[in-house]
């Protein structure tokens, strides 16, 4: 009986210190010739248009349509000036609110589009959001944005 309290014993010893000695974490891929990578920052609002294959306006009245793909560079120059809202983001905050007075979401070449990026943007304070995360767009910019995402919410003739 004491041999096989022993061997059981050791037997828990040798199994925990293989599990303690595997290393569960994953290992980065190396880097250090890749000069191409970019490191987003949740503080700004980044949009590579080179890595934008599409962009469907959502109207919030009629059907959704594709916005011309030019407008995707000046757009993102916009918006990357938008400041991150501390409020709202990582706080918990449920508020209610109205649709959004613009909805733009971009579909990014080699991914699929359940890895779309979605904007929001709402007039009234300039509020908005980009993949789910809260930004403020600031005063000098707010009708140019408006003004290019105004041409789009007008009813086609």
């Amino acid at each position: 009986m004491k041999n096989f309290i022993l061997l059981l014993f050791l037997g828990l010893v040798i199994l925990a210190t293989m599990f303690t000695s595997c290393n569960f974490k994953k290992s980065a891929p190396d880097v250090s010739g890749d000069t191409t990578t970019v490191v987003a920052d949740s503080l700004r609002i980044i949009i590579n248009p080179e890595a934008v294959d599409s962009m469907l306006f959502i109207p919030n009245e009629g059907q959704p349509f594709r916005m011309d793909i030019a407008d995707c560079k000046t757009l993102s120059e916009y918006l990357s000036k938008a400041v991150y809202d501390t409020t709202l983001n990582k706080s918990g905050i449920m508020m209610k609110m109205q649709a959004p007075d613009y909805t733009v979401i971009f579909y990014h070449k080699n991914k699929t589009a359940d890895e779309s990026d979605w904007l929001m943007i709402w007039k009234e304070n300039g509020r908005t959001k980009f993949a789910n995360e809260w930004y403020n767009l600031v005063e000098s910019n707010r009708n140019s944005v408006y003004d290019l995402l105004g041409k789009y919410n007008e009813p086609v003739k």
